[in-house]
């Protein structure tokens, strides 16, 4: 696939540099579409495109599905018209209100995509990949847009992270810790040579700074260590089947009334978070072993649909509650066993009428 799509970026490079007025229909046509072909996505095939998509009462240029779910949106622009910022927000628009996990904004010439559900972080943050045919050279281009091939397009969410981290440290990150960076360091380098700050010159502490942290290419980012996974279910399982209504709990002697069932579950977490167990740095924690998420810093499972059920807990992470009542129970006690409270029904007591 590298070998045609570098053949196709390469031909769409020299129609671009020839200048020729395209309008968005054309620039659909000559520039985008054939880049897409190469992707797999086979623009003629309407099990894998549709054209002019609805959505509410408007449109996205084309919509792609994958094993018949529809997985991204791309909105056309024509050559020489930038991709705004008011495109970028109704194209995520659209995206959110259908659980779309992928956007795609394009002019033929600048490539944009975005991952809109990541709604715990600014739009411009999403940004993923960012290519510009006119300036970057072809294998360059084949490298980024080789992520959205047909085949690969269900696993572009696995590297969310790790290019939004490195999208944010190049684009922003640089302006935004330098000052207060560089104010710290100079405090604490008085304070070891027992001087006051302002005998520190600040000018060159900044620029070893930039010469230490920005002006280098950043490194690729090292893999992200494994994710933390839910306590697999025990053959005879140690929590108690209800019987009747719950009305409280009982966590270390501490009470909590009960109105719905997935109480229990949020009366447990809220307590691990305020006992200073539950944090950021834990998540995402995955059901057992399963392709969904307990508890994680956006309200999005790995395959980015939402939490059907997502309650926000007071240190800005997401639970999903909606669950059975039994298995409230269980994802309760695992949650527990997961921080060293075994055999956590010594932990938690279930207090029924």
């Amino acid at each position: 696939m590298s070998d045609q799509l570098l053949r196709t970026i390469e031909r769409v490079q020299s129609e671009i540099r020839q200048g020729e007025n395209l309008n968005e229909r054309q620039t659909i046509n000559y520039l985008i579409s054939p880049i897409l072909n190469s992707l797999g996505w086979n623009v003629y095939d309407r099990t894998r495109v549709i054209h002019e998509f609805p959505v509410g009462n408007g449109q996205v240029d084309m919509a792609f599905k994958h094993d018949d779910k529809t997985v991204v949106f791309l909105e056309a622009k024509r050559v020489g018209v930038d991709l705004g910022v008011q495109e970028l927000k109704q194209l995520g628009g659209y995206c959110f209100d259908l659980g779309v996990p992928t956007a795609i904004l394009s002019n033929g010439v600048e490539w944009s995509v975005y991952r809109p559900l990541l709604t715990t972080m600014p739009m411009k943050d999403r940004r993923l990949i960012h290519v510009d045919l006119r300036q970057s050279n072809a294998a360059e281009i084949v490298r980024e847009l080789s992520r959205l091939d047909f085949k690969l397009i269900d696993r572009l969410n696995r590297a969310d992270l790790p290019l939004m981290l490195n999208n944010y440290w190049n684009c922003q990150a640089k302006e935004e810790l330098l000052e207060p960076f560089a104010r710290t360091l100079r405090e604490k380098f008085a304070g070891h040579h027992n001087k006051r700050p302002t005998e520190i010159p600040f000018g060159p502490i900044k620029e070893m700074l930039k010469s230490r942290l920005f002006e280098p290419v950043s490194p690729p980012l090292p893999p992200m260590p494994p994710l933390p996974h839910m306590p697999p279910p025990s053959p005879k399982p140690p929590w108690p089947t209800p019987t009747s209504r719950i009305v409280a709990i009982e966590l270390e002697g501490e009470h909590f009334r009960v109105t719905y069932v997935r109480d229990v579950l949020v009366h447990t977490a809220e307590w691990l978070v305020r006992s200073g167990r539950l944090q950021r740095h834990d998540c995402p924690i995955r059901l057992g072993r399963g392709q969904r998420y307990l508890v994680h810093t956006i309200a999005n499972h790995p395959n980015g649909s939402p939490f059907a059920g997502p309650k926000h807990l007071s240190n800005g992470l997401f639970l999903e509650a909606n669950f059975s009542a039994r298995d409230v129970i269980r994802h309760s006690y695992a949650l527990l066993e997961m921080f060293n409270f075994r055999p956590a029904n010594n932990t938690l007591r279930i207090i029924e009428e």
